[in-house]
């Protein structure tokens, strides 16, 4: 079997109780609509904390075909869109529950309580977003390129293709932002000059708790905990420093964003003649990749910051290691809640060892430790990744010829999250993939290179709503680079050229 890498992230919360809770419910949940169990790999490096999650190219054709007559089915893709609602619909009653209670002091019934409606959720949102990976919309994807060919010039295919697939409405992410320019930034720099002006106005810190209040949830996952003061604050600082006339193009850019892709796609489709079935199919992915992006941050990722969360306090208030309980199948962890008893420590294994997880419709559920784990992983799974001088990935927003120095966000390192501020205005942003922690290194970054991703991923969606040049998909960018190299990134093609290494 080969495998290809889908994702990457920190080990720090990482462990198999989180895993028996996440993927192998959702995938078997995903199975009754696909009649088809996906093989999956999960490979956790303590040593470099980091967990790698892959996929099978077996599995790619089959996805494909599936996806196709799935989301071009009328009435399938108005229940798709129908079910993404209800679970958004539902993490938000639930998060207004968890908000409610005192996670440091409930009993252990209310965690099994929070575990087991928070996991129906979890397991359906999971899916649902599961069922719009690329490898779902491919075929999607290269019919209607194939179909534009017919009314379109070659060369400006794949730019036409992304004025089509934009989607005409704003993500949540930014009416985040819009929110945050509108009420806080945009007044108080038309009233204050400097950032260091704005310290001792309450009014504009009521607001900012206003917003805290409303979107605190949107950086919550596995790698990132909430939005707070610090954080806006830092944030605000950067908009100062951007000043007032930059800020209020921003603004009017995200408020008047419906209106720019409605009269750009108008243009393309009088100029060209393009077909009703062709813009028929372009809505139902330009829908997607706003779904798939609400879906995440609205729905699944809160479950990948509360349940760690919870599983950390539990663990504490049994005092009992963490590393302990992460060891624990959920079966066996709801079991150590109602006793409320100390686990066995000698009869668990070390945290230090690594760990693969491979579900596979053959062999079900496979757990392998250490060594067996790392052969099993070296053997079978891992990539094998040769120096290069040039690689190439997908286009997601072309904007010609782009020469900078790079920055590196790599999962798991100790400073990931620092990293995130500190990110140096016009460098090129690095990636294994996107995630909208990373929004405020994004905002700043001169192109953007991932090396997973198809063309409905965040760091797609986000490069064309930011107009940032971004290339994604080319597997080997965080691999083969180093902070601070020159690099040439070129939109029109997806080549990235390395003029020169930071030794």
């Amino acid at each position: 079997m080969s495998w290809y890498r889908i994702a990457e992230t920190s080990a720090e919360k990482a462990s198999f109780l989180m895993l028996d809770l996440s993927y192998y419910p959702a995938f078997l949940e995903l199975k009754k609509k696909t009649r088809m169990m996906e093989k999956f790999a999960s490979y956790t490096d303590r040593k470099n904390n980091l967990v790698s999650e892959f996929m099978n190219n077996d599995d790619r054709d089959k996805k494909a075909v599936f996806g196709f007559k799935f989301f071009t089915n009328h009435k399938n893709f108005y229940q798709y869109k129908s079910d993404i609602k209800k679970i958004i619909e539902s993490t938000n009653q639930y998060k207004k529950f968890v908000d409610t209670l005192n996670l440091y002091n409930i009993s252990s019934y209310k965690f099994i309580d929070l575990f087991e409606k928070g996991k129906i959720i979890y397991h359906k949102a999971l899916s649902t977003y599961l069922l719009s990976q690329p490898e779902y919309t491919a075929s999607i994807e290269n019919h209607i390129k194939d179909k534009l060919l017919m009314f379109v010039p070659k060369e400006e295919m794949e730019e036409i293709f992304i004025a089509l697939i934009s989607s005409t409405d704003k993500s949540c992410l930014e009416q985040e932002r819009i929110d945050w320019l509108g009420n806080v930034i945009l007044p108080a720099t038309k009233k204050y000059k400097k950032f260091s002006s704005v310290k001792n106005d309450l009014n504009v810190f009521k607001k900012i708790k206003e917003h805290i209040k409303k979107y605190k949830y949107y950086s919550a996952s596995v790698e990132f905990d909430l939005w707070d003061e610090k954080h806006y604050q830092k944030i605000m600082k950067d908009d100062f420093i951007r000043g007032y006339d930059k800020t209020l193009e921003e603004y009017l850019g995200i408020k008047n964003k419906t209106k720019y892709i409605l009269k750009k796609r108008d243009g393309i489709v009088k100029k060209y003649k393009i077909s009703s079935d062709i813009l028929k199919v372009s809505k139902i992915v330009s829908e997607l990749g706003l779904l798939r992006i609400n879906l995440r941050i609205l729905g699944w990722q809160f479950f990948n910051y509360l349940f760690p969360l919870l599983i950390n306090i539990s663990a504490n208030k049994t005092k009992t290691p963490r590393e302990m309980v992460n060891k624990l199948s959920y079966v066996e962890y709801i079991k150590f809640l109602k006793e409320n008893k100390t686990l066995n420590i000698a009869n668990r294994t070390k945290k230090s060892i690594n760990t693969l997880v491979l579900i596979t419709p053959k062999f079900g559920y496979e757990i392998f430790h250490g060594k067996s784990a790392d052969k099993k992983f070296d053997l079978e799974i891992k990539e094998k990744i040769e120096k290069v001088q040039s690689f190439n990935g997908t286009v997601a927003y072309k904007r010609g010829v782009v020469q900078g120095n790079t920055f590196l966000f790599i999962w798991g390192s100790k400073d990931f999250n620092q990293r995130i501020y500190n990110f140096p205005k016009n460098a090129i942003l690095v990636a294994g993939q996107t995630r909208p922690l990373l929004m405020p290194a994004i905002r700043k970054a001169k192109a953007i290179i991932t090396d997973e991703g198809g063309l409905l991923c965040h760091a797609a969606i986000v490069s064309r709503e930011l107009k940032i040049p971004c290339v994604i998909g080319t597997k080997i960018a965080t691999k083969t680079l180093k902070d601070n190299d020159l690099i040439e990134v070129d939109t029109n093609t997806g080549i990235v050229k390395i003029l020169r290494k930071n030794l």
